[in-house]
């Protein structure tokens, strides 16, 4: 084990100046975006969108333009909310999801790549088609949901961007500093849920 954390020792310090250079030429983050969110149901399917106001997008177009990836997560949790006797017990999760999109430029073209979740590539000529599509999730199915009577549900949602995605050694950097932001918890509660029901 020794051996071991001798080796990584001696991959990360020659990369030490390079961290220090990243973090002096970097400011802190501000924190004003926020998840817009909307739901829907079908059919005992929940359907969730999801998109990110006043995304960064300058920060993501140097990086694409760097050469670099970013990458955005979509977290998607419903609950059913704990009552009576049992709520000190806390609300009972009932499904989590996080479908997320990693993007890229080809210079060779000039076009944008976005990789979904699920491995499909999507190529996009302009910048602001690709914005249009990297910042949302539009009817992503969250689960089979039939609300059962007396019962209260609600769904919370956040959504994270990384303009920098960092591959090891270098996302020890992350220790010491974000490369995007996080958006705060948002919450649609059970009477939005099941009034969406067709």
């Amino acid at each position: 084990m020794r051996t071991s954390s001798k080796k990584n020792s001696k991959k990360i310090e020659p990369l030490l100046p390079l961290i220090a250079a990243f973090l002096l030429s970097v400011g802190v983050p501000a924190h004003t975006q926020e998840t817009a969110l909307s739901i829907r149901q079908a059919r005992n399917q929940l359907f969730v969108s999801a998109y990110l106001r006043d995304a960064p997008l300058e920060d993501v177009t140097i990086s694409l333009d760097d050469g670099l990836e970013a990458e955005i997560y979509f977290q998607l949790r419903l609950y059913e909310r704990s009552q009576g006797l049992f709520a000190f017990l806390g609300d009972k999760l009932i499904v989590e999801r996080q479908p997320y999109y990693r993007a890229r430029r080809d210079f060779f073209n000039g076009r944008y790549i976005l990789v979904t979740h699920t491995g499909e590539q999507l190529f996009f000529d302009t910048q602001q088609a690709f914005f249009e599509e990297f910042m949302k999730i539009e009817a992503y199915e969250l689960a089979s949901f039939e609300p059962q009577e007396g019962k209260r549900y609600y769904l919370r949602a956040r959504i994270r961007l990384n303009h920098v995605k960092l591959v090891p050694p270098l996302n020890i950097i992350y220790l010491f500093y974000s490369t995007g932001i996080a958006t705060d918890w948002r919450e649609v509660a059970a009477e939005q849920i099941s009034g969406g029901r067709s």
